[in-house]
């Protein structure tokens, strides 16, 4: 009986297997942007709660309140997850709502994806964003799970 082992370093891959997590609730993600429009450079935090997707920074950028954007998920039958990106807010001029661009998650123009099962990542552990379901923003340098 032979046994094979396989180590890597670095960077988890993301898996899209029986170890899937179920859905993103509760999940953190550090994404690292590359310097093009809206973000020019810098990390993003996404937290994703119950149905929606948020987006802050420790310092902020630009001023915008949602310096990410916003949007929504929700689970359809069989595993499959759905994310909705909400459409970029210039804000109000003298009011306190500043604005907030598209969802960056998503490329631009595209505002949702689908997901077949939710990759699992170990909390800590990062991803290619071409192999996450959820990132078509090829703008995105790395992906980590933070909680």
């Amino acid at each position: 009986m032979a046994l094979t082992v396989a180590v890597t370093s670095g960077s988890a891959l993301a898996r899209q297997d029986e170890s899937a997590s179920p859905s993103p609730l509760n999940q953190i993600y550090r994404v690292e942007f590359g310097s093009a429009p809206p973000i020019y450079g810098g990390a993003i935090s996404f937290s994703f709660g119950d149905g929606l997707i948020d987006s802050y920074t420790e310092t902020g950028i630009g001023g915008a309140d949602q310096p990410g954007g916003t949007g929504s998920w929700y689970a359809e039958g069989g595993g499959r997850i759905s994310i909705l990106g909400d459409a970029a807010d210039p804000g109000y001029e003298g009011e306190e709502l500043p604005p907030r661009p598209a969802l960056q998650l998503l490329a631009d123009g595209q505002s949702e994806v689908n997901c077949e099962a939710w990759p699992h990542i170990d909390v800590g552990s990062s991803a290619q964003p071409s192999d996450l379901c959820w990132i078509t923003n090829s703008n995105v340098l790395s992906v980590t799970r933070t909680q």
